[in-house]
């Protein structure tokens, strides 16, 4: 659980492993998704509170499990139809986003999707070497209005 939002307020999509923050933002009325998992959760959540202010309507769906990935939510993506970033600690090559990538385009998605992580050195354990080497609140907040523009 997340301490800044009630999960029980939120859908989760039956089959999917994943929950919706629809507490920020029902599906229903997104522009664009935000996925991510652990650690990068916070700062997802508080750049969609920044892309308020931008008036863009973001929504983020966090798997409650990494593996399997469920069928039924890639149906769903793709279904929205909307634009897609992917937000990780890890690295992006040969990563858990690659492997959605892969699985939303080889089922027909077709629209936008970019996927930001750290950087491919080691990562640091100083909090301050940390900041600049894993995606932030700031980084995913301008990788989001680049991706819409």
């Amino acid at each position: 659980t997340y301490t800044s939002y009630n999960l029980e307020k939120n859908t989760y999509i039956e089959d999917t492993n994943f929950t919706v923050i629809s507490e920020i933002c029902p599906l229903s009325s997104s522009d664009l998704l935000i996925v991510g998992y652990g650690g990068v959760i916070t700062f997802v959540l508080e750049a969609i509170e920044n892309l308020k202010a931008e008036e863009i309507n973001a929504t983020a769906l966090i798997p409650e499990q990494i593996s399997p990935i469920g069928k039924k939510l890639i149906i769903e993506v793709i279904d929205r139809d909307l634009p897609i970033l992917i937000v990780e600690e890890s690295t992006i090559d040969f990563s858990w986003g690659a492997e959605i990538i892969a699985q939303l385009y080889d089922r027909g998605f077709n629209q936008k999707i970019h996927r930001i992580g750290s950087s491919s050195d080691c990562i640091p354990a100083s909090i301050e070497l940390e900041e600049k080497t894993l995606p932030q609140v700031e980084t995913i907040t301008t990788a989001s209005l680049n991706l819409l523009s």
